[in-house]
């Protein structure tokens, strides 16, 4: 609002775009009357984002059901396949064997895990073309071929691998804007120890039932 202020503004149109749009919304909501408009892309909500991504999970069925509409005729249940798939990863111990093929044509054991899924899945987010590919790779995976699946993986993991010069955003900005504004899955009292975090985290992971995160 200083800058408001400094500006001889007597309202704003605020634009913002992933975590920005929660600071446009924290301030529409502190100053409503020196509010003209919001753009907003690509939404945080003024309690999140949720650490154990409920609010994501929630959406997944719908944005499956949405990308599929119709054109994934291998499948009548793109969202059932892919909790098919989850299961058999827990089954499994959490990850499923597979194979990759290298530059040079060679073949190389592998192995994916529920994250590594899980890290898919979110990309898409940044690579719409890999989240075209995601219902299709997950049916091939439970056809007994990860390939698919694993070529995604490296996809994914290209799309976040390295952070944008910090003159774009400051990793270190972010980390301590986000650790001090964010609900956190541990008491922030808690001591620096990771397994007692870990404790807390699981803790409140398994008193959180099933159905939210359908």
């Amino acid at each position: 609002d200083a800058i408001r202020r400094r500006l001889g503004a007597q309202r704003l149109a605020l634009f913002g775009t992933s975590y920005g749009t929660k600071v446009a919304l924290a301030y529409a909501e502190r100053y409503p009357d020196r509010v003209e408009r919001l753009v907003l892309d690509s939404v945080v909500e003024l309690d999140g984002p949720d650490p154990y991504y409920v609010d994501t999970l929630q959406a997944v069925p719908r944005v499956l059901r949405s990308l599929c509409a119709g054109q994934c005729f291998w499948t009548g249940d793109v969202v059932g396949e892919l909790a098919s798939l989850v299961d058999r990863m827990a089954g499994a111990g959490g990850a499923l064997p597979g194979h990759v093929v290298d530059e040079r044509g060679r073949r190389h054991a592998s192995r994916l895990t529920r994250v590594e899924l899980f890290t898919i899945l979110m990309s898409g987010d940044f690579d719409p073309t890999l989240r075209a590919a995601f219902p299709g790779a997950v049916h091939a995976a439970l056809g007994g071929d990860l390939a698919p699946l694993l070529r995604l993986r490296r996809r994914a993991f290209a799309v976040d691998a390295e952070p944008p010069p910090p003159h774009v955003l400051s990793s270190a900005v972010y980390a301590a804007t986000t650790c001090e504004e964010v609900r956190l899955p541990w008491e922030r009292s808690a001591p620096a120890d990771p397994a007692e975090r870990r404790r807390q985290a699981a803790e409140r992971a398994a008193a959180i039932p099933d159905s939210a995160f359908e």
